[in-house]
């Protein structure tokens, strides 16, 4: 039995992949889980480290 004959089941990634090419407008009109704007990851990234630069100072 040659390696071309072999019947291998598609990985779900790969299906994912294949259903986007043949329907990629179905992609664009299902809502995405959430949305952050860079301006929102900044101020989060600003307060998270001065939290830990305050716990870092407290308990030395």
């Amino acid at each position: 039995m040659t390696v071309s004959r072999l019947r291998v089941a598609k990985s779900e990634t790969r299906e994912m992949v294949d259903r986007d090419a043949i329907h990629p407008r179905s992609r664009l009109s299902e809502p995405t889980d959430w949305h952050m704007s860079s301006a929102t990851f900044l101020v989060a990234f600003i307060a998270i480290a001065a939290v830990l630069t305050i716990l870092a100072l407290a308990l030395r």
